[in-house]
């Protein structure tokens, strides 16, 4: 039950995340605004303290680091290369992106509500702009996860709870 409980949190931040996505023609028209961003309240800090959450009890309804990062990381590298005027904004990177998460949630090393945040937000990608909110949106994602889940094991470390 705890563990249905946990991904329904989850997975209704996604949901909420998703339909503001979807009330945008651009991605670049999402504001990052406070109810997105704010440390405490915030819609991406929420989710990043739900993907690193120790009531998540099975590995794969954790969201490992290592693989945000690998996609931060993989999406920065495009959006460099377009900023520099290397590359077209590819449709096709895109979508191997997004088949590239779906078998990580296939293996079990992404959970489903980031895979369904993630494509929502590559589905948005057009332009340049496009492609800037996306790693600011991700950026925002990656250092919650990265702070949470280091008050997480300070916590555990001093026998205390989230």
């Amino acid at each position: 039950m705890a563990r249905r409980e946990q991904e329904s949190r989850a997975q209704a931040l996604v949901n909420e995340l998703v339909e503001r996505i979807r009330q945008v023609s651009k991605l670049s028209e999402l504001e990052l605004s406070d109810d997105l961003i704010h440390p405490d309240n915030g819609k991406l800090s929420q989710l990043a303290r739900e993907f690193t959450s120790d009531r998540q009890k099975r590995e794969e309804d954790k969201l490992k680091p290592t693989q945000l990062r690998r996609t931060f990381h993989e999406l920065k590298r495009m959006e460099q290369e377009l900023r520099r005027g290397k590359s077209q904004l590819d449709r096709v990177q895109l979508g191997l992106t997004t088949a590239e998460l779906a078998y990580a949630l296939g293996r079990g090393v992404i959970p489903k509500p980031f895979y369904d945040l993630m494509k929502a937000l590559l589905g948005k990608v057009a332009d340049k702009e496009d492609f800037k909110r996306l790693t600011d949106f991700l950026t925002v994602l990656l250092a919650y996860h990265k702070y949470h889940e280091k008050v997480r094991s300070s916590q555990q470390s001093e026998g205390g709870e989230e």
